[in-house]
């Protein structure tokens, strides 16, 4: 029996109820300049339209389009890639994780594949845009500026500055290993690709804005809750302890501060003030508790982290702010900022 030929990507898309999007998505992964890749679809049992669409396109494009169901409804985006990634159907030597809703540029997968080839990366990613799913309007560009190359990402504070989400990044598939999404509602993303940090030699960042994030006003990502939130500081002092006592532990710190600490606070705060007030508060207690407010962390020094950056600057001043027990001062200002540019700062 002959052996199926294997692409040089799968792209790896969930979905649920996305009616109004998910034809656009395949339209542009099927007008891509790049064409050595197939795409594995996970439907969460929409109840929607969205199952139908899939369907018609995979009957257009049999070879290209895999539908896969667990038959009942997982729930979660974290959920829903394991069942991708334990189904065996991913046996490209690279493979992408997009969200059904999001657009990218028709040059997208040739940009990272051929990065990947001619610098022998485990991972490339791109920079992307953050755009109103309704109006359009950009709220900010990200991964822009980001050097070229980072070698062992590992062992360097720049990969604390790495984009959290899945989407904007090419990864080696023997990279991924046995690694899964944690079952977690937020920040799984971010702990996942961490995770594969750990065995990377090498990322390569483009320079250019190649995928854009469609915000929506009622997705998981706008409406986090104190629950949803201390889920990641749970899972923070886990790889904490995994890390011990070495340059690894000093980034990990660095890591469940710019997300748990501050990335966080600024979800649950806009999304519920008297949550908001309770996660600061047990937030507060576990860095102390657990981390002494990283005064013996050299990456929290401002020599340190001024080469970041108006992230960097961001990061110093609120954990002062933070351990002082005035970090409402800085969501003020910063929902004001918000409000006044319509811009927005994302770790």
């Amino acid at each position: 029996m002959q052996e199926t030929k294997k692409n040089k990507i799968t792209v790896i898309i969930t979905s649920y109820n996305l009616e109004n999007s998910i034809a656009g998505c395949l339209d542009e992964l099927l007008y891509q300049t790049f064409k050595d890749f197939n795409i594995l679809i996970f439907d969460d049992l929409s109840t929607d339209n969205t199952a139908r669409i899939i369907s018609e396109y995979q009957k257009k494009y049999p070879e290209k389009i895999k539908l896969l169901s667990a038959g009942k409804n997982l729930g979660t985006p974290a959920r829903a890639r394991n069942y991708v990634l334990n189904s065996g159907a991913v046996n490209a030597r690279y493979c992408i994780f997009l969200d059904g809703d999001d657009s990218i540029e028709p040059h997208f997968l040739e940009q990272l594949y051929l990065n990947a080839v001619k610098f022998d990366a485990d991972v490339v990613l791109c920079s992307y845009n953050r755009v109103d799913g309704k109006t359009g309007h950009v709220y900010g560009v990200e991964m822009i500026d980001f050097p070229h190359i980072i070698e062992q990402p590992a062992q360097t504070a720049i990969s604390a500055f790495i984009n959290g989400s899945v989407w904007n990044k090419l990864f080696l598939s023997e990279r991924i290993g046995e690694t899964r999404f944690p079952n977690i509602t937020v920040g799984e993303d971010m702990l996942f690709q961490q995770r594969i940090y750990q065995k990377c030699n090498r990322i390569v960042c483009i320079n250019q804005v190649l995928i854009h994030y469609k915000v929506h006003k009622y997705s998981v990502m706008e409406c986090t809750s104190e629950k949803d939130a201390k889920q990641l500081v749970d899972e923070f002092a886990s790889m904490s302890t995994e890390a011990g006592s070495n340059q690894t532990a000093d980034i990990v710190e660095l890591l469940a501060f710019i997300h748990a600490g501050l990335s966080m606070t600024i979800r649950v705060n806009s999304s519920n003030k008297k949550e908001s007030k309770q996660y600061i508060k047990s937030t507060s207690r576990y860095f102390n508790e657990a981390y002494g407010w990283f005064k013996d962390n050299k990456l929290f020094k401002l020599k340190s982290l001024r080469q970041f950056g108006k992230k960097g600057y961001a990061v110093y001043i609120t954990k002062k702010l933070y351990s002082m027990g005035f970090i409402n001062l800085f969501l003020l200002v910063y929902k004001m900022f918000t409000k006044f540019t319509k811009r927005e700062i994302k770790f």
